[in-house]
């Protein structure tokens, strides 16, 4: 059974060609562990990671989360401030605000995501914008050997596509920062429409220590339009990952992409890549407090390209759940904060 369930998943992971958003974290202890969370998602965030980690963890959840995550490749925002022409430069922003409920075996989540891709070539800045009000409505099944869980979402999304070019020069200089950047690129007129997707998860737990995830995204690849007519797609996504919890109140998990990154805009070759992940997770007091960190990076053309470190806290009173997570680089280019209260019983 294990082996036919993992044979349709990499069937499906080899038809896709590239994934959503580059730097699209969900919640606080996902990004504290810098995104490692395919194989752990066993918190109000699962229905984005692993909808089969909602059988895992407290028979009963609800959480509130709130975030946001830039990523600045290829130094858009210092070309624009210097007015360099753009060689591929990027700049990579999301937004989200939502609230999960999830009883073992059933789930639902409302989100709201906005995410956007600017893209400076020669002295023209193209920006591209997409808000979406996602529910998601999460179903959980164990199988056959009893260690294997099989989740999957089904999305109904409504979506606002946004587009505008615009010379770099006309730009004031004080708008040439992060924050301002990524408003401007779902400030023109957009164009709503509602789409359907669906997302399918699996966890495999052979060992109390160690838990193998694969989850596959956007697998109707939901399309959306531009007032223009232009296309914004979800692409399918592929992600795989792997638990260890040998050591009570310890965890150290891995994630990498199976299929590669794009952002909105159309994709080139040097705006495509694949993400690793890497994070760790020590609980003390009947997990009442916790620490965690952790380390992405890029995988292009074999090397390792734009690191980033993550950091996190989480504290328990009572049935509350308070998290708090956070990455950066030492650069400076990429960057998010996420805030997350869940109640646990």
């Amino acid at each position: 059974m294990l082996r036919a369930w993992a044979t349709v998943f990499l069937l499906l992971a080899a038809r896709t060609a590239s994934s959503d958003s580059s730097s699209q974290l969900v919640g606080a202890r996902a990004t504290a562990l810098a995104g490692a969370f395919t194989a752990v998602a066993d918190d109000s965030t699962a229905f984005s990671w692993n909808p089969a980690g909602i059988v895992y963890g407290n028979l009963m959840r609800a959480g509130f989360y709130g975030g946001t995550t830039f990523q600045d490749r290829n130094e858009l925002v210092e070309r624009l401030r210097s007015e360099l022409p753009g060689n591929e430069s990027e700049l990579l922003g999301n937004d989200s605000l939502g609230f999960s409920t999830s009883f073992t075996v059933l789930g639902v989540a409302v989100s709201r995501f906005t995410e956007t891709a600017s893209v400076l070539e020669g002295q023209t800045l193209t920006s591209r914008g997409l808000e979406t009000l996602d529910v998601a409505l999460s179903f959980v099944q164990s199988l056959p050997p009893d260690e294997l869980t099989v989740g999957a979402n089904v999305n109904i999304i409504r979506g606002t596509a946004f587009q505008q070019e615009q010379p770099a020069n006309l730009i004031p200089p004080d708008d040439r920062n992060v924050r301002d950047l990524v408003e401007a690129a779902t400030s023109a007129e957009g164009r709503s429409e509602t789409e359907l997707g669906l997302d399918l998860g699996v966890l495999y737990q052979p060992r109390d220590w160690v838990r193998f995830g694969l989850m596959v995204r956007n697998l109707t690849e939901p399309t959306f339009h531009t007032p223009g007519g232009d296309e914004v797609v979800l692409p399918a996504q592929a992600r795989a990952g792997v638990a260890f919890m040998k050591d009570p109140g310890l965890l150290f998990a891995l994630d990498l992409d199976l299929t590669s990154r794009e952002s909105l805009q159309p994709a080139t070759e040097d705006r495509t890549w694949r993400e690793l992940s890497l994070g760790a997770e020590k609980v003390w007091g009947e997990r009442r407090v916790a620490l965690r960190g952790g380390f992405r990076t890029e995988l292009a053309n074999g090397n390792l390209q734009r690191p980033g470190f993550s950091f996190g806290v989480g504290v328990r009173v009572a049935m509350l759940v308070f998290d708090l997570g956070g990455i950066t680089s030492t650069e400076r280019r990429q960057g998010g904060l996420w805030l997350g209260v869940s109640l646990m019983r």
